[in-house]
């Protein structure tokens, strides 16, 4: 029976086969890259495995976009240098192994793998780069390899998930072949990693560490990141990340400083609105004024309202019950739980999730949930906690089928309102529109008049005001009174609720 004896994780950057082509170990700019690989020579000269089955990246060298599989497994006899441009390199062809490879993907579509299969086409330097480094002098390698194109420059690649998995499938593949042979798993390509775009040379080495602790200790780890978020840690090669986004949109401030922050992100949206009765609900005619704001930029979002306000009806809430005053004051006052909605997050949240991976199985791809809540919504607020969130994605990933597909987005779940409005002004600023149409397009008052202008004396007024008073702009949202005078007393209530507090 084959055996699996080793692994081996190596760069695939084309300037290491060039360095060892001329020869350049002494050179002090390279030194440090020889060293490195001496150890894995040595290990390899002292295993001397039968077969590496090498996993590597093709760089539109022998596969195209027009045919851009998932996975595809060489079943060849023998494997050349390719001509990336100038030529192909002076390193002799290696052997394949094509009976383990044949093997291979006859147990793996079994395990319910679907391989593609490639003969007669040269490897580039995702293979050869690193192998040529492995041996000793520049000799091609003296045992036979089994190569594994792994398409990750064109989207939809694999997920993560789906890779482990697959990593799974191959170990029982291999240890399943009858004969009686020594196989080391070569992995190629690199860590955090970004060589075009505005984060040209991109490398994040917490998270290159993070990631090689968690490849050893916690790997089911690594299953639960997103392309997106792996895109943002670590860089990405090759097409465009067009995540899609289920948004959670209520018109608020926090909502639509989110809806700017994943556009600027170039996100496909979707939005999702909830009517659960609130007396606010000015704040969804606002949202409407700012979709087609949106749209007039050439900015589409599709939008989803959601009825549900029988909650009106059902919950007692001063946002929803007739005959219940808004309190007025500093959210950090006992009253300001009068504002609270029973159980208003897990249910806008169950519905979302729901919406989100109907969108994900349907298109087969990753979405996010995208959630604009932030743990400066005080402590009269549950709902806005960490925990809260952990458990319930805990909960919505062991209550479905391919939750792996849907991931909870909270980029704000650790800010204020300060650093939300600051994001958007960044956002915006990118997107080339207008911060004052935006944010006069939203509501944040619990108990505006007739006319849609803000009391500024509710809780969230304040918080909002002193909000943009840091930031240094005044709040183009309409007041019953002038930014001056509203500012002055958000800035009186803050100092009233400081002496309190003895701060």
């Amino acid at each position: 029976m084959a055996r699996i004896i080793g692994g081996i994780g190596a760069s695939h950057t084309p300037t290491i086969g060039f360095a060892k082509d001329r020869h350049t170990k002494a050179d002090a700019q390279w030194t440090g890259t020889f060293d490195i690989f001496e150890p894995v020579t040595a290990w390899l000269e002292e295993k001397k495995p039968d077969v590496l089955f090498v996993i590597y990246n093709d760089h539109i060298t022998s596969f195209f976009f027009d045919h851009y599989s998932p996975f595809v497994l060489g079943v060849d006899s023998k494997y050349e240098t390719a001509d990336e441009g100038g030529g192909p390199r002076e390193y002799p062809p290696v052997a394949g192994h094509a009976e383990l490879a044949r093997h291979i993907g006859h147990s793996m579509f079994a395990d319910e793998f679907d391989l593609s299969f490639y003969q007669n086409k040269p490897v580039d330097h995702g293979m050869f780069s690193p192998l040529s480094m492995m041996t000793d002098r520049g000799n091609a390698w003296s045992g036979s390899v089994v190569p594994l194109q792994v398409g990750v420059l064109q989207f939809p690649v694999p997920t993560a998930r789906r890779c482990y998995n697959f990593g799974k499938a191959l170990r029982r593949a291999i240890e399943s072949f009858p004969e009686d042979l020594d196989v080391a798993i070569v992995a190629t390509g690199g860590l955090s990693h970004q060589v075009h775009g505005e984060r040209c040379g991109f490398n994040n080495e917490a998270w290159d560490e993070k990631f090689l602790t968690l490849l050893e200790h916690d790997p089911e780890a690594l299953t639960h990141i997103t392309h997106a978020q792996y895109a943002e840690l670590g860089g990405m090669e090759g097409a465009e990340v067009k995540t899609k986004a289920v948004v959670s949109l209520s018109g608020g401030m926090d909502s639509t400083s989110l809806l700017v922050h994943l556009l600027a992100k170039g996100c496909e949206i979707h939005g999702i609105s909830f009517d659960y009765g609130q007396k606010h609900k000015l704040e969804l005619s606002r949202l409407g004024a700012n979709l087609k704001y949106l749209e007039s930029k050439g900015i589409h979002v599709p939008h989803k309202v959601v009825d549900i306000s029988v909650l009106g009806k059902l919950f007692n809430s001063a946002l929803t019950t007739e005959g219940w005053n808004i309190p007025e004051g500093h959210y950090e006052q006992e009253n300001m739980k009068q504002t609270v909605v029973p159980n208003r997050n897990a249910i806008f949240c169950s519905i979302a999730y729901g919406y989100a991976l109907s969108i994900a199985n349907e298109t087969e791809t990753e979405v996010s949930l995208c959630l604009g809540v932030h743990s400066g919504d005080h402590a009269i607020y549950p709902d806005c906690r960490p925990e809260f969130y952990e458990a319930i994605h805990h909960a919505f990933a062991i209550g479905n089928w391919d939750s792996e597909r849907v991931c909870m987005y909270l980029p704000y779940l650790d800010g204020d309102k300060y650093t939300i409005l600051k994001d958007a002004q960044a956002s915006i600023e990118k997107l080339g529109l207008d911060f004052d149409v935006i944010f006069r397009n939203t509501n944040t008052s619990y108990d505006p008049d007739s006319e849609g202008r803000a009391s500024g004396k509710t809780g969230a007024d304040v918080e909002r005001i002193l909000a943009f008073h840091q930031l240094g702009v005044p709040d183009p949202v309409p007041y019953i009174k002038p930014w001056e005078e509203i500012l002055q007393d958000a800035l009186a209530l803050q100092k009233e609720h400081e002496k309190t507090m003895g701060t």
